[in-house]
């Protein structure tokens, strides 16, 4: 029987790292203060829809398929980097919860080397990762935008996977805007382990991302009489955001590919609290 972490997977890490970063965001978000800026926490619902490129896919009527995804995403901004500078690099933890209620996958019920069967599922998605953002303030302050560089893993539950769970694990380096209407938004490259195409072509996969995200309520600005105050980008914190996403995975190689992309809005949690508190003069 198989276990259902493999010792040596190349993944298992991943599985780890998702379990250590997972508790140190719930411990996070029950410590800290609904209005801390140290830790964002999104509710997200989305609309999706995949193209899953295989020839398995294609002749099952699989290639195409639509679905709805509802999630929880959190970033913890664990400790800044000790040097004098009005922006500083930082260490951050993220954690991510979602159900996706129709996926494609290749299973491989007896391990590498057996048979794989492309089938579609609702999915149970968990992932967590560390990470370093450097805000790009350190070159020009009026930049509103960082670079991070964030190592994710996790596991997916999905149907008729018998003991195994599916593993992710990715190496990810991009660009994420830190303010104004579309604070959030993001494009970046991955490179890791993702067992969702199957073992025999889970390894070295590359994937590209692109997130749009816009404010759809208010974002708080410093009133315009404050003393200090100076013009630049709007501070995150807009409780209700749109946003758009497209999602390349691929290995270069004959196996399966996917192309996904998501419409959706995104309610931040702690904005909407500090929101309640203010209005009730708490």
């Amino acid at each position: 029987m198989r276990s259902s972490i493999p010792a040596r997977s190349p993944a298992a890490r991943g599985v780890a790292l998702a379990a250590l970063a997972g508790t140190l965001c719930v411990l996070a978000a029950g410590t800290a203060h609904a209005r801390d800026d140290r830790v964002a926490l999104d509710f997200r619902v989305s609309r999706t829809a995949e193209r899953f490129q295989s020839h398995a896919a294609d002749s099952l009527g699989l290639s195409v398929t639509f679905g709805y995804v509802a999630g929880v995403h959190m970033d913890f901004h664990v400790m800044d980097v000790p040097m004098k500078a009005p922006q500083r690099p930082a260490l951050h933890v993220y954690g991510t919860a979602l159900y996706n209620t129709d996926r494609v996958f290749v299973s491989a019920p007896g391990g590498p080397g057996g048979p794989e069967f492309t089938m579609r599922s609702p999915m149970l998605e968990v992932y967590g990762g560390i990470g370093f953002a450097v805000p790009m303030g350190v070159v020009d302050q009026t930049t509103g935008a960082q670079f991070t560089l964030r190592y994710d893993g996790g596991v997916v539950i999905a149907a008729d996977t018998g003991e195994n769970f599916i593993q992710v694990s990715k190496l990810n380096a991009g660009f994420e805007r830190t303010g104004g209407v579309f604070h959030g938004s993001a494009i970046e490259v991955g490179y890791g382990h993702d067992e969702r195409f199957g073992p025999t072509w889970a390894p070295k996969r590359w994937s590209a991302r692109m997130k749009l995200f816009t404010a759809l309520s208010h974002v708080p600005a410093a009133p315009s009489g404050a003393a200090g105050a100076k013009p630049g980008p709007a501070p995150a914190g807009a409780p209700l955001r749109a946003f758009v996403t497209l999602d390349l995975d691929t290995d270069g190689r004959p196996g399966p590919d996917s192309l996904a992309g998501q419409f959706g809005f995104a309610f931040d949690v702690g904005a909407l609290l500090g929101g309640f508190a203010r209005a009730f003069g708490s």
